[in-house]
């Protein structure tokens, strides 16, 4: 767990820190016209700009309040299970390390940064960073083991 969280945790903040020190928030960097680019964007709210427009006194205390417990309860839950449950717990590792590096940017800078921005023309997804892309890879793969498993016991019966 702790290596694979820091690794992740590590990218994270290293691309972060790249993207706040050399990208221009008013020249974002094209890579697939269209369709894909790298933007600069400072988000003080949760995912898809949650609680954006609300005072910093109320986002902080409760995003950082969240986070922890959900900190807390990933580290519970991964030392709560065994070793079948591999799948799980990389998929724990995953999330723990996105909540983590997003923890940093909001006690560090009061929002978190985020920099991918896939649109299609002006229809734009929310842009966003490594560590919301390793919250949704880990929690993809706890969907694909509850899958896995259910068909191991339909097989089972």
């Amino acid at each position: 767990m702790v290596g694979i969280t820091a690794l992740f945790v590590f990218l994270d903040q290293v691309t972060k820190y790249f993207i706040a020190t050399y990208i221009n928030p008013a020249e974002p960097i094209v890579l697939f016209k269209n369709f894909f680019q790298i933007t600069y964007t400072m988000n003080p709210g949760a995912a898809f700009g949650f609680l954006a427009d609300k005072s910093e006194s109320l986002r902080l205390p409760l995003f950082i309040g969240i986070t922890a417990f959900a900190v807390i309860l990933i580290i519970y839950t991964y030392f709560s299970l065994g070793e079948e449950d591999s799948l799980v717990k990389l998929a724990l590792s995953m999330i723990l390390s996105g909540a983590t590096g997003n923890l940093i940017d909001r006690i560090r800078l009061r929002a978190v940064v985020d920099f991918l921005n896939v649109h299609y023309y002006d229809m734009h997804w929310p842009a966003f960073n490594v560590a919301d892309s390793m919250i949704t890879i880990g929690v993809s793969l706890i969907f694909i083991d509850i899958i896995i498993k259910s068909y191991k016991m339909k097989g089972a019966k």
